[in-house]
């Protein structure tokens, strides 16, 4: 299961590198894999769970700048190279 979702956030932010905005799921992908899940992100970013949580289902999206570092953090996180 996990390696599948690895796969999954592989390819989801290949998507991103092309310019597709696939940020909700890549948040959802990412917080799966992460060890502290959506609170350790939350926490990361001084925000509440539940504002990650509306990340994750596309109710809400933070600052286009903040997407990105939102991503970067996760790709840093997470082994995206094959």
């Amino acid at each position: 299961m996990a390696n599948e979702r690895l796969s999954e956030f592989r390819y989801l932010i290949r998507q991103w590198d092309e310019g597709m905005d696939r940020f909700s799921e890549i948040v959802e992908c990412g917080t799966s894999l992460l060890p502290g899940g959506a609170r350790g992100l939350a926490r990361e970013f001084r925000t509440a769970r539940g504002t990650v949580t509306r990340w994750m289902h596309g109710h809400s999206r933070p600052l286009p700048h903040v997407r990105r570092l939102v991503v970067d953090y996760l790709r840093q996180k997470l082994p995206v190279s094959e």
